[in-house]
């Protein structure tokens, strides 16, 4: 248990994000409740509130050294769930303006685990944290504040499909739904100015296709990646699905 904060932190959103909030602010706060619209538990492939779950997903080595610090073992439990880790380097065929990059070992985990079964297997370790509670298949329905709407003291949410409105009281509240957040809204609904939002035109778009191959194009190696370059715009990611065999 870290410096004590408060009694009761309420994060919104119960994705990658959310689940990382809850870790971290179980530190702080005696009780962490997770709210999300969608069915969580035991849910281990796409949802409805991540669409981009079925496009390719992986921990790259910083990502990897993170999450298996906050939940240790992490990577040897995704290992025996078929996600095959390795170097960064050694273990990843890369090529660059269509030449293949000479390889060599770095010491550094690319974890190529899809989105759905890196969220399963963490989402259960914070399930297990006795300072987290999931709401699940919850409407967020706004902020509760004070009279004089200078604190936010909570958010209003509803269970679906009937439920009746309630007010999570709380010390902390974390809007973690992503671009479809109605924080913005709800606060120029109390009377404060819209944040300013900064957005950066990238001109990337992607698109994710399964195949079932004949013939095993990677040998030993995790991935087959050409990157994009101004020469040759278009990229690629190839890589075996944990589990499949070709």
């Amino acid at each position: 248990m870290g410096i004590h904060i408060g009694d009761r932190a309420v994060v919104l959103g119960g994705s990658m994000a959310g689940l990382l909030a809850a870790t971290v602010l179980a530190e702080s706060f005696s009780e962490v409740l997770v709210v999300d619209r969608d069915e969580l538990s035991g849910v281990a492939g796409p949802r409805r509130g991540v669409p981009h779950g079925r496009h390719a997903h992986g921990l790259v080595a910083r990502g990897q050294q993170i999450l298996e610090g906050l939940y240790p073992g992490l990577t040897e439990e995704l290992r025996a769930a078929g996600v095959r880790p390795g170097d960064f380097s050694s273990d990843i065929r890369w090529y660059f303006n269509g030449y293949r990059l000479a390889s060599g070992r770095t010491g550094l985990l690319s974890v190529p685990a899809t989105r759905p079964v890196l969220e399963y297997h963490v989402r259960r370790r914070v399930q297990a944290m006795p300072q987290v509670t999931f709401l699940e298949r919850h409407d967020i329905l706004g902020l509760e504040t004070t009279a004089d709407r200078r604190r936010v003291t909570g958010a209003r949410v509803q269970r679906q499909g009937g439920g009746s409105p309630e007010v999570l009281h709380a010390d902390l509240v974390l809007d973690i739904t992503g671009r479809g957040s109605r924080t913005p809204l709800w606060l120029e609904e109390l009377g404060y100015p819209r944040p300013e939002e900064t957005r950066v035109k990238i001109d990337l778009a992607y698109t994710t296709r399964h195949f079932q191959l004949d013939a095993d194009p990677f040998g030993d190696d995790l991935a087959i990646i050409p990157v994009a370059t101004p020469a040759h715009p278009r990229g690629a990611f190839f890589y075996r699905l944990p589990g499949e065999d070709n």
